[in-house]
């Protein structure tokens, strides 16, 4: 959901001619600590789904620690760019993603319920066999804190149907006001 409303945040600014020079010289500060946690996600999806041993059981076990890594450098670059419109409510989602991660031994929680309905059962049992990083199926009375877990359906006729979590409204609604309020300030605000 994120990227789609990124998307469309964009065309807004396309459409009523937004200042681009203004998003494009955007300050942001150690910028490396996002792309970091990006890359550790992506090279953790790809050990989970093709099972590679050792390192597939290592992090299975381990996720936890995976993940105060990945959020450690998120909440970095969070601190270190404060001063940007929107990244509060894309803190609070951050924060509220992690707690529930951290309350399920390292794993967001999936209500696959609306996955089945549309019939992506093969997504399920991945999910369901542990191939999925960085998720678990959730299951009522069992997963810790189902509010804040992804169990909210997004089912069609929304042309890419899915289920976020509370914390991803958040992040998604912040993304996108640090994306418009950029392209329709009269300045940009300059890094120190």
């Amino acid at each position: 959901m994120l990227i789609e409303f990124i998307i469309l945040a964009l065309l807004i600014g396309l459409i009523g001619r937004g200042n681009w020079h203004h998003l494009a010289n955007l300050p942001l500060r150690h910028l490396w600590s996002v792309i970091g946690a990006a890359g550790v996600e992506i090279a953790l999806s790809f050990i989970v789904a093709r099972e590679y041993e050792p390192f597939f059981s290592s992090i299975n076990h381990n996720y936890l620690f995976v993940q105060l890594i990945v959020y450690g450098l998120l909440f970095f670059f969070f601190y270190q760019n404060r001063q940007l419109p929107g990244l509060y409510p894309i803190l609070l989602g951050t924060v509220l993603n992690f707690i529930v991660i951290a309350a399920n031994r390292g794993l967001m929680p999936v209500d696959t319920s609306l996955a089945l309905q549309l019939g992506y059962t093969e997504q399920v049992t991945l999910l369901a066999n542990g191939q999925v990083a960085g998720h678990t199926l959730f299951i009522q009375g069992q997963s810790a804190l189902p509010f804040l877990a992804d169990i909210i359906n997004i089912p069609p006729p929304y042309p890419l149907p899915k289920t976020i979590s509370v914390g991803d409204l958040f992040l998604t609604g912040g993304a996108c006001w640090l994306i418009l309020k950029t392209l329709f300030s009269r300045t940009v605000q300059i890094a120190e």
